[in-house]
């Protein structure tokens, strides 16, 4: 046989065996990619469903006691009919806590983000932060506000307002400007305390944040939502 048409049938087998070696690389790295993505993914989607579960069994366990006290306040009226009037203490006592929704004259404050091309110097200036709802907070607290919610998130003793990158997070959940703040009280005595002169939502509006307040006759605010715990102080009774 010819010597060249040898080399010439090794050299195609060589070409050959190379781009299905090329094609078998590829593939290998195309197949982990694949895999990487979907364990990735997979990771994320057991995480949320961890997350899910374990609210899902607070709300359940809430949702177990406070069926239990109400049986127990039913066989207490049974028994004694001074015990009657538990249940009306008890609607009062979740008001407080915030598990019930109630609604009442007070005042509505909207603050939202200001426009950057009217605004001169730093940026974040004209941003609502975690810092300034928690201080609006506290101004209609001591206002009288006997109930406060933040885009329906009801204000209760155990909420955190927290900075989470361009948005807030209150009780554990994301929100964003605009934020409407609803409060119940004495709509005269909450307006004042907002708009004097020096307060701190004037402060906000010269920084370039844009803010409107409301008086309202009624306002419904929203039950808290979560589960209220304590960590470290227990009962001594």
């Amino acid at each position: 046989m010819d010597k060249k048409y040898i080399n010439l049938i090794l050299g195609i087998m060589c070409f050959f065996l190379t781009v299905g070696i090329f094609i078998q690389i590829k593939t290998v790295k195309n197949t982990q990619t694949v895999i990487a993505k979907t364990s990735t993914e997979a990771e994320i989607r057991d995480n949320i469903l961890r997350i899910q579960q374990k609210y899902n069994e607070k709300l359940e366990d809430l949702e177990k006691k406070n069926k239990k006290l109400d049986n127990l306040i039913k066989d207490m009226s049974k028994e004694d009919n001074i015990s009657t009037d538990y249940p009306s203490d008890l609607k009062k006592l979740n008001s407080l806590l915030g598990y019930s929704k109630i609604e009442g004259q007070g005042v509505i404050i909207t603050v939202k983000d200001g426009d950057s091309s009217s605004v001169k110097g730093l940026i974040s200036n004209y941003w609502v932060h975690d810092g300034d709802l928690i201080k609006i907070v506290n101004l209609l607290k001591q206002g009288g506000a006997e109930a406060i919610s933040i885009n329906d998130e009801r204000i209760v003793n155990s909420t955190s307002i927290t900075c989470a990158g361009n948005i807030v997070k209150i009780n554990n959940r994301k929100v964003g400007s605009p934020f409407v703040i609803k409060a119940i009280g004495l709509t005269e005595k909450l307006y004042g305390t907002v708009t004097v002169t020096d307060s701190y939502l004037k402060q906000m509006e010269i920084e370039g944040v844009k803010v409107k307040i409301e008086k309202k006759e009624k306002i419904t605010i929203e039950k808290f939502n979560g589960v209220q715990s304590f960590n470290y102080a227990r009962s001594i009774e």
